[in-house]
C-alpha cells in the first residue's frame, strides 16, 4: 500500500513511518521546508521518498496517482487536510478536522447519545484521591472501528504536555474505554469515520458518608494524532497489528490494547533535558554545602528520565532525522530568535 504522511518530520509521524515501512508499505513524506535540506523527514529511512512544500499547493500534483492512504500529522502552522482534499481525489483519507466544533457541541452530543457507565472496584481504594486530574484517551478509528486505544495522564515533566501511559488494569482505563466505544457507536450512525481521536477527561474524588465517589467528566474531543503513537511504535512485537490498524479497514481481531508498556512510558526531548539539567546543576552549585536536597532531586530527576522516558525524535537505526533537528534546525531557530529579539530591541530604542 502507498501511504502519504504529511508534516512528516513530527516525531510521531517518523515513528509511524518506520513501522509501516517495516511491514512492507511504501511511505511518502510530505512536509514544509523553508530552506532546502533542513527537513528531518528528508533523511529518514522510514520514507521511500520525500516531497518538499513551500506554500505551493500545486506541488501535490507531483505525487503518485495511485496513493491508497493519506495520514495527516499537521499542526495549525502546517498544511491542512482541506488542501489535500481540494487538490487530489484520494481513495482513502484519515481526516483531522474537528468532529465537534466546540466543547458545548461535544457536551450536547454526548449528553443525549452516549450512555454513562461505571465499574465496581472491589476492596479498598489503593490509589490516592484524585483532585481534578487530567486523563486523555487516544484512539485510532478506522471505518468506525476502534483499532488502537491508549490512556495517558500528565507526567508533571518539563512541559505541560509531557505524559505517561496508564495500564489497562487501572479501573479508569475500563471506564474511559466504555465511554469511547459508546461515542464511536453514536458517531458511526452518521458516517464512516477514519480519524485519530483524543478525548480529555477530568477525574475528581468526592468524599461522602458512604465512601469515596469518583467522578469522571469528559471535557473535550480533538482529532489530531498524539505523541503516544511513539509508545505504540516502540513495541516491535506489535508492529504488525499497528500497521494493520491503519491500512486494513476491517479488523480481524479486537483493537490493539497494550497490556504492558516496557520502558519507555513517556516521551521527552533530549534538548529540554540538557537545558533543565544545566539549570538544576547551576542551582545546586549556587547552594553548595547548604542544600544537599538539590543534589538528591537532580539525581532522582535524571534517574527517572533514564528509566521511564524515551527521546521523542531519536531512533538508533534511523538517527539522521534527530541529528538534523538537533544540529541544524535548533541552531537555525536559535539564531532567528536572537535576531528577532535584536530587531525588536532596535525598534524599541
Amino acid at each position: 500500500m502507498k501511504v502519504v504522511i504529511t508534516s512528516a518530520s513530527r516525531p510521531a509521524a517518523l515513528a509511524l513511518a518506520r513501522v509501516l515501512t517495516a511491514q512492507g508499505h511504501t511511505v511518502i513524506g510530505v512536509d514544509y521546508e523553508r530552506f532546502y535540506g533542513i527537513c528531518p523527514a528528508r533523511y529518514s529511512r522510514g520514507y521511500a521518498s520525500f516531497f518538499r512544500l513551500q506554500h505551493d499547493w500545486g506541488q501535490f500534483t507531483q505525487l503518485p496517482t495511485d496513493i491508497d492512504l493519506v495520514i495527516p500529522f499537521e499542526t495549525t502552522q502546517d498544511i491542512t487536510i482541506k488542501d489535500l482534499q481540494n487538490r487530489r481525489p484520494w481513495k482513502a483519507l484519515h481526516h483531522s478536522h474537528p468532529i465537534f466544533e466546540s466543547q458545548d457541541q461535544f457536551w450536547k452530543f454526548t449528553r443525549t447519545r452516549v450512555t454513562s457507565s461505571a465499574v465496581h472496584v472491589p476492596g479498598e481504594c489503593e490509589s490516592p484521591p484524585e483532585d481534578g486530574t487530567i486523563y486523555e484517551a487516544h484512539v485510532l478509528i478506522n471505518d468506525s472501528h476502534i483499532r488502537t486505544f491508549l490512556v495517558t495522564t500528565l507526567a508533571g515533566g518539563l512541559r505541560p504536555e509531557d505524559f505517561i501511559a496508564i495500564p489497562p488494569t487501572d479501573p479508569l482505563f475500563t471506564i474511559m474505554r466504555s465511554f469511547t466505544e459508546s461515542l464511536v457507536r453514536a458517531l458511526g450512525v452518521f458516517n464512516q469515520i477514519h480519524t485519530h481521536m483524543t478525548i480529555r477527561f477530568s477525574v475528581e474524588d468526592h468524599i461522602l458518608e458512604i465512601g469515596i465517589l469518583r467522578k469522571i467528566t469528559a471535557l473535550s474531543c480533538s482529532n489530531k494524532p498524539h505523541d503516544s503513537i511513539i509508545l505504540l511504535s516502540s513495541l516491535k512485537s506489535k508492529w504488525s497489528e499497528l500497521a494493520s490498524a491503519y491500512t486494513d479497514p476491517k479488523p480481524k481481531a479486537s483493537s490493539l490494547n497494550v497490556a504492558y508498556l516496557p520502558n519507555p512510558s513517556g516521551t521527552y526531548s533530549i534538548l529540554r533535558v540538557l537545558v533543565e539539567g544545566l539549570r538544576a546543576l547551576c542551582l545546586f552549585v549556587g547552594s553548595w554545602g547548604r542544600d544537599w536536597r538539590s543534589l538528591a532531586n537532580l539525581v532522582m530527576m535524571v534517574t527517572v528520565w533514564m528509566l521511564y522516558f524515551k527521546e521523542d525524535m531519536w531512533c538508533w537505526h534511523d538517527p539522521l532525522p534527530a541529528l538534523v533537528e538537533w544540529f541544524v534546525n535548533v541552531p537555525l531557530e536559535t539564531c532567528v530568535w536572537f535576531w528577532e529579539r535584536h530587531q525588536k530591541g532596535r525598534r524599541a530604542d
